[in-house]
């Protein structure tokens, strides 16, 4: 039983006439707002801990004995920029140009919080033979939208891989997602 997608459905149905908690709208659209507050890493996150902070998760719904992750001082994106072996169109390349290539996506949640373990999965990779690609332009999986509910900007932000991304891949490649 795909219990995933009934809640994605039932919460889809549910606030299509109502208006959704703006902690739902925030979570769901955490693609969208972490490249933009990670640019601000310095200032936001000692503003969690401050009444800034407390009155921002008290209006979002989120239990004062939750603390929020820190975002990283430095994205992997900007890290990437500043790291990569070469660069096409597309993509950033790490490693040897005449190894197979891998694409790593690089998902928001790592992207932002945790880039060392994408910087760490480009090293394995590396390692193993492979030279990792890693797009230029940021995407979202539209994960965050789907477990809220927000199905139609889930598809929309699907729509935008298989437009802009899939076609940059080379045939028959092989993309890492790391979870």
């Amino acid at each position: 039983v795909d219990i995933a997608g009934y809640k994605a459905e039932f919460m889809s149905k549910h606030y299509a006439s109502r208006r959704r908690p703006l902690g739902q709208q925030l979570l769901g659209r955490l693609g969208s707002v972490l490249p933009i507050l990670s640019r601000f890493s310095a200032l936001v996150n000692p503003l969690q801990a401050s009444p800034v902070g407390i009155l921002v998760k008290k209006l979002s719904g989120f239990s004062n004995d939750v603390s929020l992750p820190a975002l990283a001082t430095q994205s992997f994106r900007s890290w990437a920029k500043t790291h990569c072996t070469a660069t096409d169109t597309h993509f950033l390349w790490f490693g040897d140009a005449a190894a197979k290539p891998v694409y790593l996506w690089s998902d928001s949640f790592n992207t932002h919080y945790r880039p060392h373990v994408l910087q760490s999965a480009i090293r394995v990779l590396n390692s193993a033979g492979f030279k990792v690609g890693v797009t230029k332009q940021a995407f979202c999986c539209g994960r965050p939208l789907y477990e809220q509910g927000m199905l139609g900007e889930a598809r929309a932000q699907l729509d935008q891989i298989l437009v802009h991304f899939y076609p940059a891949l080379e045939s028959a490649s092989q993309v890492v997602v790391l979870e």
